[in-house]
């Protein structure tokens, strides 16, 4: 009989470099743009919010933009570039995307890139 809403969130990929994770009292919007190299890249994080918080929930706001910092450059982007530099070596040819990264399983199925021109 709960809401769903008030317990659960998720991670929704708008566009292959663009998603949002949250649910509707708020959640941070991401947006990642390629680099020089594969091992560069640029990554743009709004927080959000449904309704402008009181001073507590001002607090309690901040406290999780840097929990999900500790999250993004701790643990997503730590993964990403020991991954990225085993690939570098050239011993593993391939990539298994997990069910949860559909958002990467889609962009690499539509044939698409994002390098830069």
């Amino acid at each position: 009989e709960w809401d769903a809403n008030l317990i659960a969130g998720g991670v929704w990929t708008i566009f292959p470099h663009v998603s949002y994770a949250g649910d509707p009292r708020g959640g941070m919007l991401s947006q990642l743009f390629p680099g020089p190299t594969p091992d560069r890249s640029i990554t743009i994080q709004n927080h959000l919010v449904a309704k402008l918080p009181d001073e507590a929930g001002m607090k309690k706001a901040l406290k999780n933009v840097e929990f999900l910092k500790h999250v993004v450059e701790d643990e997503d982007y730590f993964t990403g570039l020991q991954i990225q530099t085993v690939l570098e070596t050239g011993e593993i040819p391939e990539v298994l995307f997990g069910r949860n990264e559909s958002g990467g399983q889609r962009f690499h199925s539509s044939g698409a890139s994002l390098t830069r021109s």
